[in-house]
């Protein structure tokens, strides 16, 4: 049986990790376009290498547990999908879902749940071949195996649809359920921005 306390749960350690590759992604890519000469100069300082690599990881780590349906993986949306379907729930969670029921854009009956899911089990499998790659990469290279030949690559673009893909599912599971979502301050103290802008306008003076 899913309960309301299992349910919040799960969700709240996802966003722990949408937030983590949120932030991955965005500073990822802004190291990948340096808007001048100065910060292209400045981030190909072997620190500036050492971090892009590391975000990279994150990412392919964080998503793994997200996106790889193992039981290692305790968090990751198909075993949250396959509960939501297949499993009763507790009245706490049908008490908190009858409270929707006057909300058009809110579910409040198992069936809605289960139609939302299997709408997002869709988009979830057009991603089935970078998701593959992932674990790839994380089986081979950043776990204990060998790496051996014939690794996958992954592109920054394929990452950055997986941390957008795993922000849509999130909020269509949380947002209709419960009438809140993932939300990245874009003016949070994270961004590597700051440094970057730092360091060029030091070099300038």
């Amino acid at each position: 049986m899913l309960t309301l306390k299992q349910l919040v749960a799960w969700l709240n350690d996802m966003e722990k990790i949408i937030f983590d590759v949120s932030v991955s992604i965005v500073n990822l890519n802004r190291m990948a376009n340096p808007e001048n000469a100065s910060e292209k100069s400045i981030l190909q300082d072997r620190f500036f290498t050492h971090f892009f690599h590391q975000l990279r990881f994150t990412l392919i780590i964080q998503l793994c547990k997200l996106y790889v349906n193992k039981d290692t993986e305790r968090r990751n949306f198909r075993k949250l999908f396959n509960r939501l379907k297949n499993e009763p729930y507790d009245n706490r969670l049908k008490s908190r879902l009858k409270g929707n029921r006057d909300r058009e854009d809110l579910v409040a009956r198992k069936a809605e749940i289960t139609a939302l899911v299997k709408r997002l089990l869709i988009e979830l499998e057009s991603e089935a071949e970078v998701i593959h790659k992932i674990k790839s990469l994380r089986d081979r290279i950043y776990a204990h195996s060998d790496p051996g030949r014939n690794l996958p690559e992954v592109t920054d673009e394929e990452l950055e649809r997986l941390v957008g893909l795993a922000v849509e599912m999130y909020n269509e599971v949380r947002g209709k359920m419960f009438d809140t979502g993932f939300h990245l301050d874009e003016d949070r103290g994270w961004k590597v921005d700051h440094v970057i802008e730092a360091l060029a306008f030091s070099k300038k003076h």
